[in-house]
């Protein structure tokens, strides 16, 4: 498709790992994947049209909140990964601003078992 999707870094090496997979799978469906370390960045981004989604693992709510209701006002979609309704407390998420293309993304991370991880214990 033509998305420009974006991809966070996450901290946690198992995490990183499953943004990995996620990348590798989408990279032949997407006409571009970017890696910018920045949620709140690139989720004013997709609200303005700029990007088209943005997936990432293991976020606190400040790097979410003032981003999803951009999105959710300018008529985009965020959700959790396994594709539940966002709220304040979601980790994992996916943002867009097209429903169909968000779907296909979702399809796509849940083939290449990128949408969950264990978290690293110290």
């Amino acid at each position: 498709s033509d998305a420009i999707i974006n991809a966070g870094c996450p901290a946690d090496p198992n995490a990183f790992e499953a943004s990995m997979r996620g990348m590798l799978a989408l990279n032949s469906e997407a006409r571009g994947l970017r890696v910018l370390a920045c949620s709140s960045l690139t989720l004013a981004w997709i609200a303005s049209g700029r990007l088209t989604a943005h997936f990432g693992y293991d976020l606190s709510s400040w790097d979410l909140v003032a981003g999803a209701m951009l999105i959710q006002e300018a008529g985009g979609c965020i959700t959790d990964l396994d594709g539940s309704e966002y709220q304040v407390e979601t980790r994992n998420m996916l943002c867009s601003n097209d429903r169909e293309v968000h779907n296909q993304i979702l399809s796509v991370l849940k083939s290449a078992d990128a949408v969950s991880f264990e978290r690293v214990t110290k």
